[in-house]
């Protein structure tokens, strides 16, 4: 099996963040170990995109695909599965390396397990194919490694969480979520993503071999995130070393045929220690300076779309995994010919036709861009139903359209055609089927009241939560709760998951009211609880005997707790997962007498 390598670079630290243990960061945003911290909830999560998302996952559909950002390029030294050089029969994604988008919210939410690696497309299940040696490796060492991203729609950003797999994990059964442990965080601080390009990650040196890690890119703006597993063997003492060489320099470059509107070029193929991976096209005029025109994996490219009777000038540099560029070709000249032809030369026929989601009623088609020698205008989208005619339905301009109004569980054909500005038109792609999903009735019911609700524990500053789980038709996806002062009105604070929560930071000798309502996933609100009133007892400096810990409790800075038989005090504040050995992590609890 093939692979790549990279090595490691020097790591940079960034300044302390107060209450949280810092790891690497400097200019590619703040890293943080996230040993003791969930991710920051969006309460708005159970209205609009959150809840439709989190209703689709839970009903086993993918969620939409928008296309917005993949593991590579950004002077990245590893690649995401589905960009990695030599990797084969990658399916759908290879046209849509970016489109990995699923509910957010990894692990609690997010794509099913066997499905992680397609973020749960069906489309790209290909990417869910798991054995040891299925996929081209990034060889690294242990250390510090960038992880750059290549952003098409750079959202606002959450956070990026990087997961790896543990020890002993089965390299060949599907990945689970159980395979994964946390390796580190940045966070967005709800900027665009392309704030921070590159994020500095260390690889663990207490694994060698095949490993997996997982990239959750969380985004602010919508309840979504964006999944890329990368494949990499981990090599100890630093045996892999970084790629520095450039690949050789093109040459031959020529044109194959030269009309008035257009340049096929063509160049002898580079040479490089570790392959190359692509070519930069560059374009001049007469004399001026040159400017990149494409990027091109073979070594061919149509320049179309050009001015008759015109020189260009020409070169070509060769680029490979590792983002080292060789030197630039030998210029070559061109003069295009006089524009006294009728152009009658149709366009290539366009490739790749796939549909980047289905649904009840709807296909949403993408295909790859046809050329031609002056430049295609348009498409010809062209539909059949079953065995019957083809019919034309649409004529966009671009190479996606979304054809809505269908009926469900019907297997329709597809087809499109080019077009270019003489009205010549290209032979029709190869036909795309695809069947649309079964109707689905929407769920308009709410859950039953969520009942009994009590204070389980109290101290000065916080009080703790429980109350009976609710009923649904569909299922009960989380609780809401609203607190309110003797007098004042009710605001909600929390979205929680089960069925306690711990309140903290409330202040000592203070009335305050509790309602709980119970939410589904199609976002149907119950009516709220009969409400709860609790007063917490004054501030003492000798508290006596703690509150019992609970590993699912939230926790201010300097709060105190009692487990089995010692006194421990808050270092951070923290939201518990269930973990009983949380306990024990000195940078979360410290003893106290």
């Amino acid at each position: 099996m093939p692979t790549r390598i990279v090595g490691p670079r020097a790591r940079r630290t960034a300044a302390p963040r107060p209450e949280r243990p810092l790891a690497a960061g400097g200019k590619d945003g703040r890293v943080v170990e996230d040993i003791s911290r969930n991710r920051k909830p969006r309460l708005g999560a159970f209205a609009a995109a959150g809840v439709l998302a989190g209703a689709m996952v839970a009903c086993g559909v993918a969620v939409p695909a928008f296309a917005h950002g993949y593991i590579g390029g950004s002077g990245s030294e590893l690649t995401a599965r589905q960009v990695t050089p030599g990797n084969t029969n990658l399916g759908g994604i290879q046209y849509e390396p970016q489109s990995l988008e699923a509910t957010g919210g990894f692990p609690a939410t997010g794509p099913a397990d066997g499905h992680i690696a397609s973020a749960g497309h069906a489309n790209w299940s290909e990417l869910d194919e798991q054995t040891s040696t299925r996929w081209v490796k990034n060889v690294v060492s242990p250390g510090a490694h960038t992880f750059g991203w290549t952003y098409t729609a750079p959202h606002n950003t959450d956070e990026w969480r990087y997961y790896i797999t543990k020890k002993g994990w089965d390299p060949n059964a599907p990945l689970d979520r159980g395979d994964f442990e946390l390796l580190q965080t940045v966070e967005g601080n709800g900027k665009p993503a392309n704030t921070y390009p590159t994020h500095t990650i260390n690889i663990p040196s207490d694994r060698t071999g095949y490993y997996v890690i997982l990239a959750v890119w969380e985004v602010e703006d919508t309840a979504n995130a964006f999944y890329n597993v990368v494949d990499v063997d981990i090599q100890p003492g630093g045996v892999a070393q970084p790629d520095t060489e450039a690949p050789s320099v093109p040459s031959g470059v020529k044109s194959t045929e030269t009309t008035a509107w257009s340049v096929n070029l063509a160049w002898t193929a580079s040479t490089d220690n570790k392959g190359v991976t692509g070519y930069k096209v560059e374009r001049a005029t007469g004399t001026g300076a040159f400017a990149k025109i494409a990027d091109v994996s073979g070594t061919t490219f149509s320049d179309t779309g050009l001015s008759a009777a015109t020189a260009y000038r020409y070169r070509v540099t060769a680029v490979d995994a590792a983002g080292n560029s060789s030197a630039a070709s030998t210029v070559f000249s061109v003069t295009t010919a006089a524009g006294t032809t009728t152009d009658t030369q149709a366009p290539s026929a366009p490739a790749g036709v796939h549909s980047m989601e289905t649904t009840s009623s709807s296909v949403d088609l993408m295909w790859t861009a046809a050329t031609d020698d002056v430049g295609v205008t348009g498409y010809r989208v062209e539909r059949a139903t079953g065995s019957g005619a083809f019919a034309q339905v649409a004529t966009p301009t671009g190479t996606s359209y979304l054809d809505s109004g269908l009926a469900a569980a019907t297997a329709y054909r597809y087809r499109v055609t080019a077009v270019d500005a003489a009205g010549n038109a290209s032979a029709a792609s190869t036909v795309f089927s695809v069947t649309t999903a079964a109707a689905t009735t929407v769920d308009t019911q709410a859950p039953s009241v969520p009942a009994g609700l009590k204070i389980t524990a109290t101290t000065s500053s916080s009080a703790t939560l429980s109350w009976t789980a609710s009923t649904d038709d569909k299922g009960v996806v989380g609780y809401r709760l609203d607190r309110a002062t003797a007098t004042g009105a009710f605001q909600q604070i929390a979205v929680v998951a089960g069925t306690t929560y711990q309140n903290t930071g409330l202040a000592a000798s203070t009335t305050y009211r509790y309602r709980v309502s119970a939410v589904d996933a199609a976002g149907n609100v119950s009516a709220a609880s009969a409400i709860l009133s609790v007063t917490t007892p004054a501030a003492t400096t000798n508290p006596g005997t703690y509150p019992t810990w609970n590993p699912k409790g939230s926790y201010t800075k300097g709060d105190k707790v009692t487990w089995n038989g010692k006194n421990y005090e808050a270092v951070q504040t923290h939201t518990g997962v269930g973990d009983a050995n949380w306990i024990a992590a000195l940078s979360l609890w410290k003893p106290i007498a």
